[in-house]
Order: C-alpha cells, then structure tokens, then sequence
C-alpha cells in the first residue's frame, strides 16, 4: 500500500500547481498544427505537424501561420515572410528582388521558379509570403499583401 506521510502533501500541491501554471503559459504562447497541402514543399511536406510560437514579430525568413478568412480561404495559411513593411517587392523573368537585389533562397527545390510579373512597395502593418512551392501556392501573388494583425504564430520547429 502507498503511504503519503503528512509533509510530502505541499510539495505535491506545489508541484502540481507549477505543472498547471506551466501548462497555462504554454497554451497561452504556443500553438500547434498540422500542415495540410504541399504549398511548402520542400520545407514542409503534407501532413507535418508544427509547433510555432505567437508573436507580433515578424520578420524576414520566418514561417507564419495566419488567418485566412480575411483573404478567402476556410482555414489558416502558412507561407514564409519574403518582405515586411517599406521592401520593395520585384518578380520579373521568373526571379524576386527584395529592394533590387535578386534573392537566394536556398529553400528552394533547384528546379522552382517564382512566375509573373509584380513591383509593388510593401505597407505598413502588412508584408509579402510567398510558399516555398511557388508553382502550387496561393499567397501574395494571389492574395496580397498579408495584414501583421492576422498572423497567429511564427513557426518553430517540425515534429
């Protein structure tokens, strides 16, 4: 039979209580999801799950989830922040510039090519994604420039 002695009882609660409190922070400042299409292919394949962290924090490179009720779409989308507030944004000859430089993005399949033609000057409160699968990924291109507000968390790491 287990026996509590009497002193062992505040620790518990004590313990408890921090797993609650941690628990709660956690919840409150992390998110996790499950990656539904091929948008992100290489970088993220279908069906991966994802932990990211909310943030109002954006910037260059990170992976975002946001809100796609705002831009028509039925469920979160996840793309990758190509520019943020005062970027200039060029795609010609199937190539990005961010403020006139062609971008390397090693994220890229080798074979992958950012198609049409834009140039436009990002806002404020919003910035420009992009899916690491351009041929197949419904982002700025299509939709806009996306709202800073609308983001849900920045992506951490891949399980």
């Amino acid at each position: 039979m287990l026996e509590i002695q009497d002193n062992a009882s505040p620790q518990l609660l004590k313990i408890g209580f921090l797993v609650i409190m941690l628990f709660s922070i956690l919840s409150q400042s992390l998110c996790v999801t499950r990656i539904l299409g091929i948008s992100m292919v290489p970088t993220l394949q279908n069906n991966s799950i994802v932990i990211a962290h909310k943030t109002t924090h954006i910037k260059h490179g990170d992976i975002v989830i946001f809100d796609g009720n705002n831009y028509g779409v039925k469920s979160n989308i996840i793309k990758r922040v190509i520019a943020i507030q005062g970027d200039r944004v060029t795609i010609r000859n199937n190539s990005l510039y961010i403020n006139g430089k062609l971008q390397d993005e090693p994220y890229l399949s080798n074979d992958t090519h950012t198609y049409g033609y834009m140039e436009l000057i990002v806002d404020r409160g919003t910035f420009f994604a992009l899916g690491d699968n351009r041929e197949l990924s419904l982002d700025s291109r299509q939709l806009g420039l996306i709202k800073c507000k609308d983001v849900i968390a920045v992506m951490g790491v891949v399980i």
